[in-house]
């Protein structure tokens, strides 16, 4: 299994999230009382005063940054002002716990929000996906767990040949062949660098299966045919990782028609994408990503998953919002329809709120905007 980590048989997801955002949100507070804004907006002041008085050259991060803090309860927001208000956000059980589990994903998220001040006033972003600190991420309990139970889906055998669109540094293929062993596997990833690490690590765990695995260099923004690898067989079974918030969304539809002409018809295809429903839908945990060079966002569930049905691919199966699961198979399907933001209601009066209101303009109260929160 992942490295020498025992594997998980049983993890509460929801739990393991709300772990994972409550340290976010720990550090959030922090790096903006590191950064006097607790001195700064002391007094309401809007977006653009605190962006001249702080030299912020990245506005639309940095209005993200604000926004989760509103939500944290630390900022108060009326209209287009903010202020200070402060408070605490204490370490709870559920982080305690994620520690055991995932504690390189901790040290990575403060090591990235540490840079989020630099980041903000323009200076350069973080090398993309730097291999030797996500490998210690893709190896922990945790990953191992989301991993395998996304893939469970696709019930590999003996006889399965798969492809792995975004490998990594191979954890996930190591797996493949340690709980799976199918006949051949196919790991692709956009970066050589990975792919690197991912040789190193499948030579030093299992090189008695090394045969089974071809590493190619591959984004899918363009065609490719493995069947010279495969003895003109097509893979069957496909597992697309962490892909899509490195694209435009002008990109998924070309980047899953390459794919589906590569790929066997009837494969089966699971996406382990995080995303976000609503358009209008910051999520704590891809705040710390965007000090990543290349970093798009997490994509939005109405676009990525129209641009599967368009491509031949069935109608997606979601599970929470971490991954999707469809076919390649052509089906008459209507596309999928979500409101490009639900609507919110005032919890103190029950009136309809404006988009991304903090303040009823019916009871001329602060509302909660904690509202469709997804789980990561």
């Amino acid at each position: 299994m992942f490295a020498d980590s025992p594997p998980i048989q049983d993890l509460n997801i929801p739990k393991a999230a709300r772990g994972l955002t409550s340290y976010i949100k720990r550090i959030l507070v922090q790096t903006a009382l590191a950064e006097g804004l607790a001195d700064i907006l002391n007094d309401y002041k809007s977006i653009l005063e605190l962006v001249n008085y702080m030299n912020i050259k990245d506005l639309k991060l940095f209005r993200e940054f604000i926004v989760a803090l509103v939500r944290l309860g630390i900022v108060e927001q009326k209209g287009d002002l903010f202020k200070w208000i402060g408070g605490e956000v204490r370490v709870t059980s559920d982080e305690e716990e994620l520690k055991i589990l995932a504690e390189p994903w901790l040290i990575l998220l403060q090591t990235y929000l540490k840079k989020l001040p630099e980041l903000l006033q323009g200076k350069t972003k973080l090398q993309l996906q730097e291999p030797g600190v996500w490998d210690s991420v893709y190896s922990t309990p945790l990953y191992q767990f989301l991993w395998i139970n996304a893939i469970k889906e696709l019930n590999i055998t003996s006889n399965s040949t798969v492809l792995e669109v975004g490998c990594k540094t191979g954890w996930g293929t190591i797996n493949l062949l340690s709980s799976f062993n199918p006949k051949n596997i196919i790991a692709t990833d956009f970066n050589q660098d990975f792919l690197n690490v991912a040789e190193e690590n499948l030579l030093n765990l299992i090189p008695d299966k090394r045969f089974k695995v071809t590493f190619i260099r591959h984004d899918f923004t363009s065609e490719v045919d493995f069947t010279g690898c495969l003895q003109d067989a097509k893979p069957d079974k496909v597992i697309v990782s962490y892909l899509f918030h490195w694209y435009n969304e002008s990109d998924y539809l070309n980047i899953l028609s390459n794919l589906k002409k590569c790929i066997a018809e009837n494969a089966e295809i699971i996406f382990i994408q995080p995303h976000i429903a609503y358009r209008n839908q910051p999520t704590f945990f891809q705040l710390p990503l965007y000090m990543e060079e290349g970093f798009k966002g997490y994509p939005l569930l109405e676009t990525l998953a129209n641009s599967i049905i368009t491509a031949g691919f069935t109608i997606t199966k979601r599970e929470y919002n971490l991954y999707l699961y469809s076919k390649n198979s052509l089906e008459t399907s209507k596309p999928l329809r979500i409101s490009p933001d639900p609507p919110k209601y005032c919890k103190n009066c029950g009136g309809r709120l404006q988009e991304n209101a903090f303040f009823c303009a019916y009871c001329r109260k602060t509302v909660d905007f904690n509202i469709n929160l997804p789980l990561l």
